[in-house]
């Protein structure tokens, strides 16, 4: 077993890591089998995909998706705000798995972007996570320059927030929306597995060509971005050597 199942089974059981599995085979990804190609943080498992400049993200409910639990710890019930990042597409892989694809964009924002995202998002009643201290490795920008927090586990919300699950994501769907289209149409959320991803990378890679997805996490001087580019680019040479030659 390699080192992603072994964590997945740790955390979620043996079932979450055959689902894992068969994700990862109807993907056409290799598993990384190796602990230096991906990350594992307290909020689940990080593969960093270098070439399509997106993150597969694998994370239990209550861990990933920041909504302040009272009574109950197995809700997928993420903030749906402009002003947080939101996944091309997300899927339930077992009771407490949950598989997001998130888009690659520019890391880093300023104190004061940061400041103004903290105040808009608690007049909404969301609770936030010690935004300043993490401007640097929690903010990002949108391919026209707009701020944007880049993890939803960092904001949390009350049971009186301000929130419509219907929200409409403008700013971002601007660049992002024909992945979520694809996403959709691949992955139907009847289906187990997806029927094929291959579509979606195909977009994912013209996109970044284009320069509207970034692999922000290269950005060297913006500080956390740097513990993430390593095992990029370690998954980026596991994927070519999986391949075989061309």
């Amino acid at each position: 077993m390699n080192n992603l199942l072994k964590e997945i089974e740790i955390h979620h059981g043996h079932n979450a890591t055959q689902l894992t599995q068969a994700f990862f085979t109807a993907a056409a990804l290799p598993l990384p089998r190796r602990s230096d190609i991906f990350i594992s943080t307290d909020s689940g498992c990080l593969i960093f995909m270098e070439e399509e400049a997106c993150v597969i993200r694998l994370a239990s409910p209550y861990l990933s998706t920041g909504v302040f639990y009272e009574d109950t710890d197995e809700i997928y019930d993420p903030i749906i705000d402009d002003d947080i990042l939101q996944p091309i597409g997300s899927r339930k892989l077992a009771t407490d798995l949950y598989l997001e694809i998130m888009p690659g964009v520019q890391c880093g924002c300023s104190e004061d972007e940061y400041r103004i995202m903290c105040d808009r998002l608690e007049r909404k009643n969301y609770i936030a996570n010690d935004f300043i201290n993490t401007a640097f490795r929690n903010g990002g920008r949108l391919p026209d320059g707009t701020p944007i927090i880049l993890d939803r586990g960092a904001v949390m919300k009350l049971r009186n927030a301000i929130y419509n699950v219907k929200a409409e994501l403008q700013a971002q769907d601007r660049f992002f929306k024909p992945l979520r289209t694809i996403f959709e149409n691949a992955w139907p959320e009847r289906n187990t597995y997806p029927d094929a991803l291959s579509c979606l990378w195909n977009k994912c890679r013209e996109m970044k060509a284009q320069g509207i997805l970034v692999a922000g996490w290269n950005n060297v001087d913006r500080g956390i971005a740097t513990v993430f580019s390593q095992p990029a680019k370690a998954y980026s040479r596991y994927r070519r050597e999986m391949a075989g030659p061309a």
